[in-house]
């Protein structure tokens, strides 16, 4: 698994990207057996204590794909899907930084979208994913600005999917199979998104997602918001993911 101190730094992306990591390849165990996933040697890593988070340079941790990304604590993943679409499409990344050590910076731009009947150009707007993790408070939060920069007022189609298999960090790197606890469906509460797993260990392991406002519909594992952006003018969506253990009762 990397380590947050080797990582950082400004990274262009696209196919005017510069300056990538080789490529390499990572094993990761599935139905028992080791796989090949893609290595997590450009991934963005930010760590706070026993806490931290590694994405792709574009914010994703790619839903139902095998790969080392995701939210890690005390050697569990508790995250390992978390993907934000426009309209149903990746948004075009631009610029990924992890200087800070624990904050990471995603510079994106929408594709051609067409919402309520009319198209929301390419690169109109201008979006700004700030993480943040907290090792105090055993939390990711993530802070979405969406700038608009067109003559129009627009109704922004954004979705934001997770999942969450809780596998073991050792189960991720390819070895120690171990025995399976309960995995639960997510559940909503309150307008909040909750992921739990019940482990062989007999602790229950939770994610929580929270969000600054009420999905306009959720699904499963998905909360859809259709973000409303006046001229010129910029909108803000706000989410935390705090991770929690505890003995079964």
């Amino acid at each position: 698994m990397a380590k947050a101190e080797e990582t950082g730094g400004a990274r262009t992306t696209g196919s005017a990207g510069a300056r990538r990591a080789r490529s390499g390849t990572d094993r990761v165990l599935k139905g028992g057996r080791a796989a090949v996933a893609p290595s997590i040697a450009k991934a963005l890593v930010i760590k706070d204590g026993d806490l931290f988070f590694l994405c792709d340079e574009a914010g994703r941790v790619p839903v139902g794909a095998w790969h080392g990304l995701g939210l890690y604590f005390h050697d569990c993943r508790f995250l390992d899907g978390y993907e934000l679409t426009i309209g149903g499409q990746e948004a075009d990344a631009l610029l990924a930084s992890a200087d800070r050590g624990f904050v990471a910076v995603v510079e994106l731009a929408n594709p051609d979208v067409t919402s309520d009947g009319h198209i929301i150009e390419k690169e109109q707007v201008a979006i700004r994913w700030e993480r943040t993790v907290e090792g105090r408070s055993r939390s990711l939060h993530d802070r979405i600005e969406l700038r608009n920069h067109g003559i129009e007022a627009i109704r922004l189609p954004l979705e934001l999917r997770f999942s969450a298999g809780f596998a073991s960090i050792f189960q991720v790197r390819g070895t120690h199979p171990e025995k399976r606890g309960t995995l639960h469906e997510p559940a909503w509460r309150d307008g909040v998104l909750v992921l739990r797993y019940d482990g062989a260990d007999g602790v229950v392991r939770t994610s929580s997602i929270a969000f600054s406002e009420p999905p306009s519909s959720t699904d499963a594992a998905s909360a859809c918001f259709t973000i409303e952006i006046e001229p010129q003018g910029s909108a803000t969506l706000q989410l935390t993911i705090t991770v929690e253990e505890r003995a079964a009762a």
